[in-house]
């Protein structure tokens, strides 16, 4: 953890946030890879949603460094679609662990280049990334309840696998195509311990499938969920899909947040992605409450290859002060799960338009990586959906007088959209640390 405290980090930070740094055109093109554990941040977590026909697949894999509790969190959800099959039922599996996570990192190859490294959660599961190519591995492990089916033969256990390939790297063209490691923060993620949280966006779409195994006592696969069973795709125990993979490491998650992640099918004759993460900055000073100066920061990035577009928006831009910003608008209202996002770049000449919608009641609770340890999912401090509707929209004009022109639009219905902290009060009648309200019934 770094020796600065909140405050003095903040007074470092908000200098080059409030003016674009004179240093950017002298900083290295390539970047570190961030993507890796980083071992003197209060937290990691890493977070992969796997888009399909039927749902979403979300496995998680977290720590809290030195909390008394819940140290060490793995989370596996499947989520069908509403329309979806009958048949096809929604499941969860949770498991904390005491201590944290055990990890190893390989020797860097460089600056802009994948480094590879290995998690494991006591008791619960793994996460891997190899350093080549990015491609990744995860193991949860799973109990007979977890699977609700019988108990298995003496020594044996199961696990679901999920591997990754080809990643979809957020830099397609320009100046970092070179760079697989080149994220979302750009000149920020420079800014390293000075700011409370990072967010790094290792691949807007890999190609992904994956399976049930049985293994021995001695640890040897002998059976394996994989054959196509329509029944086991539809209910989430085997398939195959798009990847979003992310993570987020720092001392202190927002005080308020909301998230936006959408992405086609890799064979999609259309493709595009858009995403988007921000909420309210921790208070530059303890005495000063976010109510009582509320400053906002958002990252964003959109991708169509077949229009060439691939646009970033970050902090100067997209800061905002007493819920107003200059070059953006953004209206959230959790009780209908709808936002609204209007970004404009520096230079007034690109703009995108997002809004995306999702039923309240398809939003499921996250754990939250606290101080303390990770939140248990019921007492709500992060509700997510992935069965949004999202519009995006592309516009461009030759200078900030003339007029806008629209270039490109796309649809989704399938769309991540998370409301967190506090601007996830009453949606659903859920309540920030207190679950549901009395008299309604808590999400399983």
């Amino acid at each position: 953890m770094s020796s600065f405290s909140s405050t003095s980090r903040w007074v470092l930070a908000s200098v080059p946030l409030l003016a674009v740094p004179l240093s950017i055109p002298f900083l290295p093109i390539s970047q570190p890879d961030r993507f890796p554990p980083h071992p003197t941040t209060s937290t990691d977590g890493f977070y992969t949603r796997t888009q399909t026909p039927y749902g979403s697949l979300v496995m998680i894999i977290c720590h809290v460094r030195s909390a008394p509790e819940r140290a060490g969190m793995m989370h596996l959800s499947w989520t069908p679609f509403p329309d979806g099959p009958a048949s096809s039922k929604a499941w969860r599996i949770d498991k904390f662990a005491s201590e944290g996570l055990k990890t190893s990192v390989d020797k860097s190859e460089g600056r802009g280049r994948w480094t590879g490294f290995n998690l494991v959660c006591p008791r619960a599961g793994s996460f891997q990334v190899g350093g080549e190519n990015g491609r990744t591995k995860h193991i949860m492990e799973l109990s007979s309840a977890d699977r609700g089916g019988a108990e298995l033969e003496h020594g044996r256990r199961e696990r679901l696998v999920l591997e990754t390939e080809q990643p979809r790297r957020w830099a397609i063209g320009g100046k970092n195509a070179s760079d697989p490691t080149a994220g979302p923060e750009g000149w920020i993620g420079w800014l390293g311990s000075l700011l409370p949280i990072h967010w790094v966006v290792s691949s807007t779409g890999s190609k992904a499938r994956w399976w049930i195994e049985t293994l021995d006592d001695q640890g040897e696969v002998i059976s394996k969920v994989g054959t196509g069973v329509e029944s086991d795709r539809q209910n989430g125990w085997e398939g195959e899909g798009i990847a979003h993979m992310e993570k987020n490491h720092g001392d202190s998650f927002p005080p308020s947040w909301i998230w936006v992640q959408n992405s086609t099918p890799l064979d999609d004759p259309s493709p595009f992605t858009f995403t988007l993460a921000g909420g309210h900055l921790p208070p530059m000073f303890p005495s000063i409450s976010t109510q009582a100066l509320p400053a906002e920061a958002y990252l964003a990035g959109l991708r169509v290859p077949s229009q060439g577009i691939e646009w970033d928006f970050k902090p100067p831009t997209t800061l905002r002060l007493f819920g107003w910003g200059p070059l953006n608008t953004i209206h959230r209202d959790a009780k209908q799960g709808t936002v609204k996002i209007d970004l404009i770049n520096g230079w007034g000449t690109r703009r995108t338009v997002v809004e995306s919608k999702a039923d309240t009641k398809t939003f499921i609770p996250l754990s939250c990586p606290m101080p303390g340890g990770h939140t248990l999912p019921e007492e709500g401090y992060a509700l997510e959906s992935f069965c949004a509707q999202s519009t995006v929209k592309a516009f461009v004009r030759s200078g900030p007088w003339a007029d806008w022109r629209e270039v490109w639009r796309g649809e989704i219905k399938d769309g991540g959209l998370e409301f967190g902290g506090a601007w996830m009060n009453d949606l659903d009648g859920w309540k920030m640390g207190h679950g549901k309200r009395e008299g309604e019934k808590k999400t399983a």
